[in-house]
């Protein structure tokens, strides 16, 4: 893995007994920062890397990968999260940051129907009764 880099992951090992650690060293011209490692500490220890975190600090959800149904939002930081703070400059890191965020479920900033429905006939005397339902991302 050479020339590389890694910057603002979460690396959740929760479950591992044990975690290859991102050797610098023998990755010639990667640049491994600002990431946070859970439990173990497999990253390098400069650049900002934050090692061996408590698990259920991070997410919204103590584990979310044990949750069912498992949710895309579970992976949201919780208020209290150490990785808030790891990324440059103080900023959040993982998924739901940075300049590119994840959306779930691939929703849109505009806002969209989720139910539409029409009830009766409309006449001159009596007019259409029609309910809409949206939701935005915003």
């Amino acid at each position: 893995m050479d020339a590389n880099t890694i910057t603002a992951n979460i690396f959740d090992t929760r479950d591992t007994e044990s975690f290859f650690a991102i050797e610098v060293t023998t990755c010639q011209g990667t640049t491994v920062s600002n990431n946070l490692c859970t439990r173990h500490a497999g990253l390098p220890v400069n650049n900002g890397n934050v090692n061996s975190v408590s698990s259920s600090t991070v997410f919204k959800v103590t584990n979310p990968w044990a949750e069912n149904p498992f949710l895309e939002s579970n992976l949201e930081l919780s208020v209290n999260s150490p990785a808030l703070i790891v990324g440059p400059s103080s900023t959040p890191i993982g998924a739901f940051s940075g300049t590119t965020p994840f959306v779930p479920s691939g929703l849109t900033n505009i806002p969209y129907i989720t139910d539409f429905s029409i009830k009766g006939i409309g006449n001159v005397n009596s007019p259409l009764q029609i309910n809409v339902k949206a939701r935005s991302n915003n």
